[in-house]
């Protein structure tokens, strides 16, 4: 008896371990960010996703917020190095995360490109999210929260 329950409950935890993967799949959901995080990145921009961007391109975005796309973004070295590490922590891995240009912006890796093509709706810029993933500062670039201008499809 105690076998049949052991398997039964082992069948069971894969079936709904399986069903888990296949919802969360797709799904975008990337938050909620620690406070440290939203709070000091957030401030000037949403605070991207770690895992949309690899190591390296985290490295270089922390390492040269003295000059952060002509603004002085520097932050004190305690709260860097507590950034980096959840930047680096939870970055992605992927070769189409990985930076394209010695800037890094997330907003021309090649996953980025994929998805939202090199031109921006019109009025609109691709560096701040919110613009059409409503949820975006929560960490939330699902369907659901997708409001696209009327008309626009990924520029070329």
């Amino acid at each position: 008896m105690m076998k049949i329950s052991t398997t039964i409950f082992t069948a069971m935890s894969l079936v709904l371990a399986g069903m888990a993967s296949t919802a969360a799949a797709g799904d975008h959901s990337y938050g909620p960010y620690p406070a440290y995080y939203s709070e000091e990145c957030g401030s000037c921009h949403v605070p991207y996703p770690p895992q949309r961007m690899t190591q390296a391109g985290w490295e270089i975005q922390i390492k040269g917020l003295k000059q952060h796309f002509g603004t002085d973004a520097s932050i004190d070295a305690p709260a860097s190095q507590k950034i980096l590490a959840y930047l680096v922590n939870n970055a992605g891995v992927k070769e189409k995360l990985a930076p394209t240009e010695a800037t890094a912006r997330i907003t021309r890796t090649h996953w980025f490109v994929k998805e939202h093509g090199t031109v921006p709706p019109k009025g609109k810029a691709f560096s701040d999210c919110t613009q059409c993933h409503t949820q975006a500062a929560q960490g939330d670039y699902s369907e659901r929260s997708l409001k696209t201008p009327a008309g626009w499809r990924r520029g070329s």
